[in-house]
Protein backbone atom coordinates (compact mmCIF):
# COMPACT_ATOMS: atom_id res chain seq x y z
CA UNK A 1 0.00 0.00 0.00
CA UNK A 2 1.37 3.26 -1.30
CA UNK A 3 2.27 5.96 2.12
CA UNK A 4 1.73 9.49 1.28
CA UNK A 5 5.23 10.69 2.86
CA UNK A 6 7.22 8.35 0.36
CA UNK A 7 4.73 9.00 -2.90
CA UNK A 8 6.99 10.67 -5.27
CA UNK A 9 10.06 9.87 -3.93
CA UNK A 10 12.68 7.96 -6.14
CA UNK A 11 14.57 5.07 -5.33
CA UNK A 12 17.73 3.50 -7.80
CA UNK A 13 17.63 0.42 -7.34
CA UNK A 14 20.89 -1.41 -8.08
CA UNK A 15 20.19 -4.98 -10.66
CA UNK A 16 17.70 -5.70 -12.79
CA UNK A 17 17.65 -9.13 -13.07
CA UNK A 18 14.12 -11.17 -11.83
CA UNK A 19 15.46 -11.60 -8.12
CA UNK A 20 15.08 -7.65 -7.74
CA UNK A 21 11.67 -7.02 -9.84
CA UNK A 22 10.38 -8.06 -6.24
CA UNK A 23 12.28 -5.32 -4.61
CA UNK A 24 11.73 -3.22 -7.61
CA UNK A 25 7.50 -3.93 -7.39
CA UNK A 26 7.61 -3.07 -3.61
CA UNK A 27 9.24 0.37 -3.88
CA UNK A 28 6.76 1.26 -5.92
CA UNK A 29 3.33 -0.31 -3.98
CA UNK A 30 4.75 1.68 -1.56
CA UNK A 31 4.46 5.23 -4.04
CA UNK A 32 8.15 5.51 -4.84
CA UNK A 33 9.22 5.85 -8.32
CA UNK A 34 11.99 3.51 -8.81
CA UNK A 35 15.10 3.34 -11.29
CA UNK A 36 16.56 0.55 -12.27
CA UNK A 37 20.32 0.14 -13.41
CA UNK A 38 21.20 -2.84 -15.39
CA UNK A 39 24.24 -3.87 -17.79
CA UNK A 40 21.78 -6.30 -20.04
CA UNK A 41 19.07 -4.21 -21.58
CA UNK A 42 16.92 -7.29 -21.52
CA UNK A 43 16.99 -7.35 -18.10
CA UNK A 44 13.18 -7.63 -17.15
CA UNK A 45 13.53 -5.30 -14.21
CA UNK A 46 14.22 -2.56 -16.46
CA UNK A 47 10.80 -2.73 -18.36
CA UNK A 48 8.74 -3.21 -14.81
CA UNK A 49 11.02 0.11 -13.20
CA UNK A 50 9.23 3.53 -13.94
CA UNK A 51 13.12 4.38 -15.52
CA UNK A 52 15.67 2.10 -16.88
CA UNK A 53 19.32 2.56 -17.02
CA UNK A 54 21.58 0.13 -19.36
CA UNK A 55 24.40 0.43 -16.65
CA UNK A 56 26.64 -1.73 -15.09
CA UNK A 57 26.17 -2.14 -11.79
CA UNK A 58 29.92 -2.43 -10.90
CA UNK A 59 30.56 0.81 -12.47
CA UNK A 60 30.03 3.63 -9.17
CA UNK A 61 30.45 6.86 -11.56
CA UNK A 62 28.18 5.52 -14.00
CA UNK A 63 24.98 4.47 -11.11
CA UNK A 64 26.23 8.13 -9.27
CA UNK A 65 25.55 9.86 -12.43
CA UNK A 66 22.07 8.30 -12.93
CA UNK A 67 21.18 9.06 -9.30
CA UNK A 68 22.06 12.56 -9.63
CA UNK A 69 20.24 12.48 -13.66
CA UNK A 70 16.86 10.81 -11.21
CA UNK A 71 17.62 13.38 -8.39
CA UNK A 72 17.09 9.87 -5.90
CA UNK A 73 16.39 9.82 -2.61
CA UNK A 74 17.82 6.20 -1.92
CA UNK A 75 19.62 3.41 -3.57
CA UNK A 76 19.50 -0.42 -2.83
CA UNK A 77 19.78 -3.57 -3.88
CA UNK A 78 18.64 -7.05 -2.89
CA UNK A 79 19.67 -11.19 -3.31
CA UNK A 80 23.15 -10.31 -4.59
CA UNK A 81 26.60 -8.95 -3.23
CA UNK A 82 27.71 -7.75 -6.37
CA UNK A 83 25.97 -4.23 -6.03
CA UNK A 84 26.74 -3.90 -2.47
CA UNK A 85 30.11 -1.91 -3.12
CA UNK A 86 28.36 0.56 -5.74
CA UNK A 87 25.17 1.09 -3.92
CA UNK A 88 27.27 2.44 -0.76
CA UNK A 89 29.18 4.77 -2.68
CA UNK A 90 26.52 6.26 -4.29
CA UNK A 91 24.54 6.54 -1.04
CA UNK A 92 28.30 8.26 0.61
CA UNK A 93 28.60 10.25 -2.87
CA UNK A 94 25.22 11.63 -2.76
CA UNK A 95 24.84 11.93 0.84
CA UNK A 96 22.23 9.63 1.76
CA UNK A 97 21.18 6.84 3.16
CA UNK A 98 23.20 3.41 2.94
CA UNK A 99 26.14 0.88 4.11
CA UNK A 100 29.03 2.66 4.60
CA UNK A 101 31.80 2.09 1.93
CA UNK A 102 33.93 0.16 4.84
CA UNK A 103 31.09 -2.38 5.90
CA UNK A 104 30.35 -2.79 2.27
CA UNK A 105 33.84 -4.02 1.70
CA UNK A 106 33.89 -5.75 4.75
CA UNK A 107 30.56 -7.84 3.64
CA UNK A 108 31.32 -8.56 0.18
CA UNK A 109 35.37 -9.45 0.61
CA UNK A 110 35.88 -12.66 2.37
CA UNK A 111 39.35 -12.33 3.33
CA UNK A 112 38.48 -9.54 5.24
CA UNK A 113 35.05 -11.02 6.83
CA UNK A 114 37.49 -14.37 7.88
CA UNK A 115 40.58 -11.63 9.35
CA UNK A 116 37.82 -9.49 11.13
CA UNK A 117 35.73 -12.16 12.36
CA UNK A 118 38.64 -14.03 13.50
CA UNK A 119 40.04 -10.89 15.23
CA UNK A 120 36.37 -11.58 17.08
CA UNK A 121 36.58 -14.57 18.44
CA UNK A 122 34.39 -15.91 15.99
CA UNK A 123 34.87 -19.48 15.15
CA UNK A 124 36.03 -19.82 11.52
CA UNK A 125 37.91 -22.40 9.42
CA UNK A 126 41.89 -22.77 9.40
CA UNK A 127 42.60 -20.28 5.90
CA UNK A 128 45.39 -19.20 3.93
CA UNK A 129 45.28 -16.29 1.10
CA UNK A 130 46.53 -17.81 -2.50
CA UNK A 131 47.76 -15.78 -5.28
CA UNK A 132 49.41 -18.95 -7.26
CA UNK A 133 49.41 -22.45 -7.42
CA UNK A 134 52.23 -22.03 -5.33
CA UNK A 135 50.83 -20.76 -2.99
CA UNK A 136 47.61 -22.67 -2.41
CA UNK A 137 50.10 -25.97 -2.26
CA UNK A 138 51.90 -24.63 0.72
CA UNK A 139 48.80 -23.90 2.40
CA UNK A 140 47.25 -27.27 1.88
CA UNK A 141 50.57 -28.71 3.23
CA UNK A 142 49.62 -26.85 6.28
CA UNK A 143 45.52 -27.64 6.65
CA UNK A 144 45.72 -31.09 4.95
CA UNK A 145 42.81 -32.79 3.01
CA UNK A 146 40.29 -32.05 2.19
CA UNK A 147 40.15 -28.44 2.01
CA UNK A 148 38.12 -25.78 0.47
CA UNK A 149 39.05 -23.21 -2.49
CA UNK A 150 36.90 -20.22 -2.82
CA UNK A 151 37.47 -16.82 -4.40
CA UNK A 152 37.51 -13.93 -2.31
CA UNK A 153 35.12 -11.67 -3.86
CA UNK A 154 32.10 -13.38 -5.78
CA UNK A 155 29.06 -15.23 -5.06
CA UNK A 156 26.58 -18.40 -6.04
CA UNK A 157 29.19 -21.16 -5.85
CA UNK A 158 31.33 -19.55 -8.47
CA UNK A 159 34.52 -21.56 -8.32
CA UNK A 160 33.92 -23.34 -4.87
CA UNK A 161 35.42 -26.65 -4.71
CA UNK A 162 35.79 -29.28 -2.31
CA UNK A 163 39.58 -30.85 -2.64
CA UNK A 164 40.64 -34.39 -1.33
CA UNK A 165 43.76 -34.30 -2.93
CA UNK A 166 46.60 -32.62 -4.43
CA UNK A 167 45.70 -33.58 -7.98
CA UNK A 168 42.48 -32.06 -7.50
CA UNK A 169 44.23 -29.05 -6.23
CA UNK A 170 45.86 -28.69 -9.70
CA UNK A 171 43.30 -29.29 -11.76
CA UNK A 172 40.66 -26.72 -10.12
CA UNK A 173 42.63 -23.99 -8.72
CA UNK A 174 42.45 -22.48 -11.89
CA UNK A 175 38.64 -22.42 -12.49
CA UNK A 176 38.58 -21.11 -8.95
CA UNK A 177 40.36 -18.53 -9.04
CA UNK A 178 39.62 -17.27 -13.15
CA UNK A 179 36.30 -16.07 -10.50
CA UNK A 180 38.54 -14.03 -8.39
CA UNK A 181 38.26 -10.17 -9.53
CA UNK A 182 40.94 -9.52 -6.94
CA UNK A 183 43.03 -12.45 -8.07
CA UNK A 184 42.81 -14.48 -4.50
CA UNK A 185 41.26 -17.29 -3.57
CA UNK A 186 41.05 -18.75 0.22
CA UNK A 187 42.46 -22.09 0.47
CA UNK A 188 40.48 -23.67 3.69
CA UNK A 189 39.67 -26.06 6.19
CA UNK A 190 37.23 -28.41 5.06
CA UNK A 191 34.86 -28.51 8.63
CA UNK A 192 32.52 -31.60 8.53
CA UNK A 193 28.84 -30.48 9.70
CA UNK A 194 25.95 -29.39 8.95
CA UNK A 195 24.96 -26.31 6.77
CA UNK A 196 22.61 -23.83 7.79
CA UNK A 197 21.79 -20.47 6.71
CA UNK A 198 20.36 -17.70 9.05
CA UNK A 199 18.06 -14.93 7.40
CA UNK A 200 17.00 -11.71 9.47
CA UNK A 201 17.22 -7.89 9.34
CA UNK A 202 19.86 -5.88 11.47
CA UNK A 203 17.54 -2.90 12.95
CA UNK A 204 19.73 0.53 14.70
CA UNK A 205 22.68 -2.27 14.55
CA UNK A 206 20.48 -5.31 15.96
CA UNK A 207 20.01 -8.46 14.59
CA UNK A 208 16.06 -10.16 14.63
CA UNK A 209 16.60 -13.87 13.23
CA UNK A 210 13.58 -14.55 10.94
CA UNK A 211 13.98 -17.83 9.36
CA UNK A 212 17.16 -20.55 9.43
CA UNK A 213 17.16 -23.77 7.35
CA UNK A 214 19.16 -26.63 6.72
CA UNK A 215 21.41 -27.12 3.81
CA UNK A 216 21.45 -30.03 1.58
CA UNK A 217 24.28 -29.90 -1.86
CA UNK A 218 25.37 -31.59 -4.49
CA UNK A 219 28.08 -34.29 -4.35
CA UNK A 220 31.58 -33.02 -4.12
CA UNK A 221 33.77 -31.62 -5.69
CA UNK A 222 31.42 -28.61 -6.48
CA UNK A 223 29.19 -27.08 -3.54
CA UNK A 224 26.37 -26.02 -4.65
CA UNK A 225 23.17 -25.82 -2.76
CA UNK A 226 20.21 -27.94 -3.87
CA UNK A 227 17.54 -28.02 -0.48
CA UNK A 228 16.85 -25.70 2.31
CA UNK A 229 14.24 -27.19 4.56
CA UNK A 230 12.89 -24.20 7.21
CA UNK A 231 13.47 -25.04 10.13
CA UNK A 232 16.46 -26.89 10.60
CA UNK A 233 16.16 -29.56 12.80
CA UNK A 234 18.50 -28.99 15.82
CA UNK A 235 17.56 -28.91 19.62
CA UNK A 236 16.52 -25.45 21.15
CA UNK A 237 20.23 -24.80 22.53
CA UNK A 238 21.94 -24.97 19.20
CA UNK A 239 19.22 -23.19 17.44
CA UNK A 240 20.51 -20.24 20.25
CA UNK A 241 23.76 -20.75 19.49
CA UNK A 242 23.10 -20.14 16.27
CA UNK A 243 21.83 -17.06 16.59
CA UNK A 244 24.39 -16.11 18.89
CA UNK A 245 26.99 -16.47 16.31
CA UNK A 246 24.62 -14.45 13.75
CA UNK A 247 24.34 -12.04 15.95
CA UNK A 248 27.95 -11.36 16.55
CA UNK A 249 28.86 -11.88 13.12
CA UNK A 250 26.88 -8.82 12.04
CA UNK A 251 28.15 -6.63 14.51
CA UNK A 252 31.64 -7.96 14.11
CA UNK A 253 30.91 -6.55 10.64
CA UNK A 254 29.70 -3.33 11.46
CA UNK A 255 26.02 -3.99 9.57
CA UNK A 256 23.72 -1.38 11.10
CA UNK A 257 20.28 -1.55 9.30
CA UNK A 258 19.32 -3.55 6.21
CA UNK A 259 19.01 -7.52 5.26
CA UNK A 260 21.51 -10.20 7.07
CA UNK A 261 22.39 -13.77 5.33
CA UNK A 262 24.35 -15.65 7.06
CA UNK A 263 25.74 -19.59 6.35
CA UNK A 264 27.30 -21.39 9.00
CA UNK A 265 28.82 -24.62 9.60
CA UNK A 266 27.34 -26.80 12.73
CA UNK A 267 28.71 -29.55 14.62
CA UNK A 268 30.16 -30.85 17.97
CA UNK A 269 32.65 -28.41 18.46
CA UNK A 270 30.42 -25.46 17.84
CA UNK A 271 29.08 -22.98 15.04
CA UNK A 272 31.50 -21.79 12.37
CA UNK A 273 31.31 -18.90 9.76
CA UNK A 274 31.13 -19.87 6.55
CA UNK A 275 30.06 -16.54 5.29
CA UNK A 276 27.73 -13.30 5.43
CA UNK A 277 25.94 -11.16 3.63
CA UNK A 278 24.38 -7.67 4.39
CA UNK A 279 21.67 -8.41 2.07
CA UNK A 280 19.06 -10.79 1.52
CA UNK A 281 18.68 -14.70 0.65
CA UNK A 282 18.80 -15.42 -3.19
CA UNK A 283 16.66 -17.22 -5.26
CA UNK A 284 13.59 -15.89 -3.45
CA UNK A 285 14.92 -16.03 -0.01
CA UNK A 286 14.20 -12.77 1.06
CA UNK A 287 11.15 -12.10 -1.15
CA UNK A 288 9.54 -15.23 -0.90
CA UNK A 289 10.63 -17.69 2.04
CA UNK A 290 11.24 -15.39 4.83
CA UNK A 291 7.59 -13.72 4.50
CA UNK A 292 5.97 -16.90 4.39
CA UNK A 293 7.61 -18.42 7.55
CA UNK A 294 7.94 -15.14 9.61
CA UNK A 295 5.45 -12.89 8.52
CA UNK A 296 8.32 -10.30 8.16
CA UNK A 297 8.19 -8.29 4.73
CA UNK A 298 11.94 -7.70 4.75
CA UNK A 299 11.71 -5.82 1.41
CA UNK A 300 9.42 -3.56 2.71
CA UNK A 301 12.21 -2.61 5.65
CA UNK A 302 14.77 -2.36 3.21
CA UNK A 303 12.93 0.65 1.38
CA UNK A 304 12.27 2.37 4.49
CA UNK A 305 15.62 2.15 5.92
CA UNK A 306 17.25 2.96 2.56
CA UNK A 307 15.22 6.06 2.95
CA UNK A 308 16.60 6.81 6.67
CA UNK A 309 13.38 5.64 8.59
CA UNK A 310 13.61 3.63 11.42
CA UNK A 311 12.02 0.17 11.41
CA UNK A 312 10.52 -2.15 14.09
CA UNK A 313 11.10 -6.10 13.21
CA UNK A 314 8.09 -8.19 14.38
CA UNK A 315 7.59 -12.14 13.51
CA UNK A 316 3.62 -12.65 13.64
CA UNK A 317 4.05 -16.47 12.47
CA UNK A 318 6.55 -19.32 12.80
CA UNK A 319 5.62 -21.60 9.68
CA UNK A 320 7.72 -24.26 7.59
CA UNK A 321 9.11 -23.88 4.77
CA UNK A 322 10.87 -26.05 1.81
CA UNK A 323 13.50 -24.54 -1.36
CA UNK A 324 13.96 -27.08 -3.56
CA UNK A 325 16.42 -26.33 -6.81
CA UNK A 326 15.95 -28.55 -9.82
CA UNK A 327 18.19 -30.62 -11.19
CA UNK A 328 17.92 -33.04 -14.27
CA UNK A 329 20.04 -34.22 -17.50
CA UNK A 330 21.48 -31.80 -19.68
CA UNK A 331 20.10 -31.87 -23.05
CA UNK A 332 18.05 -30.09 -25.77
CA UNK A 333 14.10 -29.35 -24.33
CA UNK A 334 11.00 -29.89 -26.27
CA UNK A 335 8.29 -29.25 -23.93
CA UNK A 336 7.65 -29.13 -20.09
CA UNK A 337 4.12 -30.25 -19.09
CA UNK A 338 2.07 -29.75 -16.29
CA UNK A 339 3.72 -26.41 -14.69
CA UNK A 340 0.57 -24.47 -14.41
CA UNK A 341 -1.08 -27.53 -12.22
CA UNK A 342 1.81 -27.89 -10.41
CA UNK A 343 1.89 -24.47 -9.24
CA UNK A 344 -1.36 -24.30 -7.85
CA UNK A 345 -1.01 -27.10 -5.25
CA UNK A 346 -1.19 -26.20 -1.95
CA UNK A 347 1.70 -23.92 -0.47
CA UNK A 348 3.29 -23.41 -3.55
CA UNK A 349 4.68 -20.05 -3.67
CA UNK A 350 7.52 -20.61 -6.79
CA UNK A 351 7.47 -22.85 -9.44
CA UNK A 352 9.45 -22.12 -12.51
CA UNK A 353 11.84 -23.65 -14.77
CA UNK A 354 14.82 -21.34 -15.62
CA UNK A 355 15.16 -23.26 -19.41
CA UNK A 356 12.44 -23.67 -22.13
CA UNK A 357 11.54 -25.28 -25.32
CA UNK A 358 14.18 -25.31 -27.94
CA UNK A 359 16.70 -23.98 -25.31
CA UNK A 360 20.06 -26.30 -24.48
CA UNK A 361 19.65 -27.46 -20.37
CA UNK A 362 23.34 -27.28 -19.26
CA UNK A 363 25.21 -29.33 -16.40
CA UNK A 364 24.78 -27.51 -12.92
CA UNK A 365 28.17 -25.91 -12.38
CA UNK A 366 27.03 -23.16 -10.24
CA UNK A 367 24.36 -20.96 -8.58
CA UNK A 368 23.46 -19.62 -11.99
CA UNK A 369 23.25 -22.69 -14.19
CA UNK A 370 20.55 -24.06 -12.23
CA UNK A 371 17.48 -25.73 -13.82
CA UNK A 372 14.91 -24.24 -12.06
CA UNK A 373 13.49 -23.79 -8.38
CA UNK A 374 10.28 -24.38 -6.03
CA UNK A 375 9.07 -22.53 -2.89
CA UNK A 376 6.63 -24.88 -1.01
CA UNK A 377 4.94 -23.10 2.62
CA UNK A 378 2.79 -24.79 5.55
CA UNK A 379 2.67 -25.12 9.14
CA UNK A 380 5.00 -28.20 9.67
CA UNK A 381 8.03 -29.18 7.00
CA UNK A 382 6.39 -32.72 7.00
CA UNK A 383 3.05 -30.89 5.45
CA UNK A 384 5.53 -28.52 3.06
CA UNK A 385 7.26 -31.83 1.90
CA UNK A 386 4.27 -33.48 1.28
CA UNK A 387 2.93 -31.00 -1.08
CA UNK A 388 6.25 -29.91 -2.66
CA UNK A 389 6.30 -33.80 -3.28
CA UNK A 390 2.80 -33.48 -5.42
CA UNK A 391 3.55 -30.45 -6.89
CA UNK A 392 7.15 -31.94 -8.82
CA UNK A 393 5.14 -35.07 -9.49
CA UNK A 394 2.72 -33.29 -12.03
CA UNK A 395 5.68 -31.51 -14.04
CA UNK A 396 7.84 -33.65 -16.93
CA UNK A 397 10.11 -32.66 -18.95
CA UNK A 398 10.48 -34.15 -22.62
CA UNK A 399 13.33 -33.41 -24.11
CA UNK A 400 14.19 -33.55 -28.42
CA UNK A 401 15.72 -36.79 -29.99
CA UNK A 402 17.54 -38.50 -29.07
CA UNK A 403 14.37 -40.28 -27.66
CA UNK A 404 14.78 -40.06 -23.93
CA UNK A 405 11.67 -40.67 -21.47
CA UNK A 406 9.87 -37.80 -20.31
CA UNK A 407 11.70 -36.88 -16.80
CA UNK A 408 9.66 -36.19 -13.34
CA UNK A 409 11.23 -33.34 -11.89
CA UNK A 410 11.82 -34.77 -8.58
CA UNK A 411 15.11 -36.05 -8.76
CA UNK A 412 15.66 -38.28 -6.25
CA UNK A 413 19.12 -39.22 -5.36
CA UNK A 414 20.57 -35.91 -6.87
CA UNK A 415 21.19 -34.59 -3.16
CA UNK A 416 23.04 -35.74 -0.41
CA UNK A 417 21.64 -34.97 3.06
CA UNK A 418 23.82 -32.65 6.04
CA UNK A 419 26.48 -32.10 3.29
CA UNK A 420 29.78 -30.46 4.60
CA UNK A 421 30.80 -27.06 3.64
Amino acid sequence: MADEQLTGKRALVLGASKWQVPLIRQAQSMGLEVVATDMNPKAVGLKIADYGEVVDILDADANTDVAIKHNVDAVMTDQTDYALNVVAKVASRLVIPGPSVGVAKNCTNKKLMREITSARNISNPEFYIAESLVDARLAASDIGFPLIIKPTDNQGSRGVFKINNQKQLIDLFADSIKHSRDGQILVEEYIQGTEVTVEGFVADGELHTLAISEKEHTPPPRIIAMNLNFPPSFDKKTIEKIKRTASDVASALGMTNGPYHGEFMVNQDGVFLIEAAYRGGGSGTSSHIVPAVSGVNVLEKLVLVSLGYKVKIKPTRNDACILKFLQFKPGHVKNIIGLWKASRVDGVRLFEINYHATEIMPSVTDDSKRHGAIIVSAPTLSEAKRNLDMAVSMAKIIYEAPTVKPEGLNMAGQVRAKSAQ
